[in-house]
């Protein structure tokens, strides 16, 4: 025998080897494969009970297998709606509000019952004090789909968490977003509650002190909350913890370096400290879409102020007045510096307008108080009519345009 034969004669048995390995590993995968179609099969094809059933077993305590039965529909129908909220419902029944929240989160946007879905997925969520999310949930309610119309009750009951969340975070342009959302579609007969809504975002302010209990609580509960921290750190510079200040408006800038908010905030807390030095140092990093904020121009203002350069604070006051018109304070600061610049006639014009606003401001609690006891017939109210139209001239001095547009149509049907 050659020396070339004996040499290839183990590489032949090896050969061998390696193939009976790959047939064994192949029928391992085989086998595992139709073992996972055998069981698929049996899942898919396995009875479920309706949901009629499900509930009975529910109401009779048998809540696991209530949970097991609707998670089988679940495996086979994963859009199947109706089943997600009683599979909901059930979790929310044993406090296991998480996962109750996800069921309801997952109920898909075209099913009938979406919006009262979405509702009461902000609701677990409010009771998680996990606001971020409960907020997501309460605007699919807000919005507005022709195909898949949210009922009233649904809709008005989310409005108001909302505005209640918006109060307690002062986002008042959000606010404001919500409420017009709500009167473009609302039946007329709802317009004066939504007006009266308006109203109140300009009337009615939080403590401090309750704000800051209620946004402590939503930010240990979820410390991604952005929304929630940044208000926080407002609030404790007002409260006197401006280390805890410092702490929270740092991460908001860390986590969002290019939100103008945050840098509001940041100028705000150095303001209240009088703090010029950081407050200029601040400035000079304001990321790119500041020049839209009319505190930032405030603030701008402020500092040249403290600097002695009054033409650069005139500059920056009519900025923000460019953006925000009917400001009172900022109509008095710019006539103080207007006539610090020698505008005397500029400094009067605003000095004038200042003294409109602070005028229509203080007559407006009254005119508030006098249209709720005429809509509700008090005894010596005014005509309704005639408290409308006050109303609606106490708002157009204000400058709310749109306010008053909506007070004029009410008073021309009553």
């Amino acid at each position: 025998m050659s020396i070339a034969a004996v040499a290839a004669r183990p590489s032949r048995g090896r050969s061998g080897a390696l193939a009976v390995v790959a047939w064994i590993v192949w029928a391992a995968v085989c086998a595992v494969f139709v073992a996972v179609i055998v069981r698929t099969l049996m899942l898919d094809l396995a009875p479920v009970a309706p949901i009629a059933v499900v509930r009975s077993m529910s109401a009779s305590g048998r809540t696991d297998d209530a949970v097991g039965e609707l998670r089988k529909i679940l495996r086979r129908s994963p859009h199947d709606g109706q089943a997600r909220m009683e599979l909901a419902r059930i979790l929310g029944s044993r406090k296991e509000y998480a996962e109750c929240a996800r069921e309801l989160g997952a109920v898909p946007i075209w099913w009938p019952t979406k919006s009262e879905a979405a509702f009461l997925e902000g609701q677990t969520y409010k009771l998680l004090n996990r606001m971020r999310e409960a907020e997501a949930a309460w605007l699919v309610c807000n919005r507005y789909d022709p195909f898949h119309p949210t009922p009233p009750k649904f809709e008005s009951a989310a409005n108001m968490e909302l505005l209640e969340l918006y109060a307690y975070e002062e986002r008042w342009d959000d606010a404001h977003r919500v409420i017009w959302n709500a009167y473009d579609h609302a039946d007329p007969i709802d317009h004066p509650a939504i007006l009266v809504m308006r109203i109140r975002t300009e009337m009615e302010r939080i403590t401090p002190e309750s704000a800051a209990a209620k946004l402590r609580v939503w930010v240990d509960a979820d410390p991604a909350d952005w929304e929630a921290r940044l208000a926080l750190a407002r609030v404790e510079q007002t409260l006197g913890r401006p280390d805890e200040a410092d702490r929270l408006i740092g991460r908001c800038l860390e986590e969002r370096p290019n939100d103008p908010r945050a840098h509001r905030v940041k100028l705000a807390i150095l303001y209240a400290r009088g703090d010029l030095e950081a407050i200029t140092a601040a400035l000079e990093k304001l990321p790119p879409g500041s020049d839209d904020d009319p505190e930032i121009w405030k603030f701008r203002a402020l500092a040249s102020e403290k600097r002695g350069d009054w033409s650069s604070a005139v500059n920056s006051y009519l900025q923000a007045l460019r953006i925000r018109p009917n400001d009172a304070e900022l109509h008095y600061k710019l006539s103080v510096a207007e006539e610090r610049v020698g505008n005397r006639d500029r400094a009067a014009d605003h000095r004038r307008r200042n003294q409109e606003l602070r005028k229509a401001r203080a007559e407006l609690t009254d005119a508030y108080e006098r249209y709720l006891d005429a809509d509700k017939g008090r005894a010596g109210a005014p005509d309704r009519a005639v408290a409308i139209r006050r109303l609606a001239d106490i708002c157009d001095r204000l400058g709310w345009d749109r306010v008053a547009e909506g007070w004029r149509r009410l008073a021309q049907a009553a």
